[in-house]
């Protein structure tokens, strides 16, 4: 197999548009992911308190089906986080406050989709 020079621009064709994207990845790299990207449906809350919303949350995921949903400002502990359940998702990732009110922040994944999770706890020192 010849490698290709050092900094070679490719392009490709985005699916579904006249556009085009330069990238310096060879284009038979994770062609998986650039064949559905544009699929993905991201879905994202400054909520200000999860709990006493969580049935018109749920509504609107019902209707719009996004494949990640990003809760900021639950105002929800630990424990009541872990509680939380919402149809057709997994709590994917939490960050919740130790010692102040309100706050914390959540992301639910839609069953359908295989992911990990990256620990983060060392990251947030402060103020949690």
């Amino acid at each position: 197999m010849v490698s290709p020079a050092p900094n070679t621009e490719y392009s490709t064709q985005l699916k579904g548009s006249d556009k085009t994207r330069k990238s310096l990845n060879p284009p038979h790299r994770n062609t998986h992911l650039q064949d559905n990207f544009c699929d993905l449906k991201v879905y994202h809350q400054n909520i200000r308190g999860l709990k006493r919303k969580l049935d018109q949350l749920s509504n609107f995921l019902y209707s719009d089906h996004p494949h990640i949903v990003c809760i900021t400002e639950d105002h929800l502990k630990d424990q009541e986080i872990n509680l939380t359940a919402i149809d057709y998702y997994k709590l994917g990732a939490k960050s919740c406050r130790k010692q102040y009110r309100n706050g914390g922040s959540c992301i639910f994944v839609h069953e359908s989709i295989n992911y990990n999770t990256i620990p983060t706890d060392h990251i947030y020192k402060k103020k949690i």
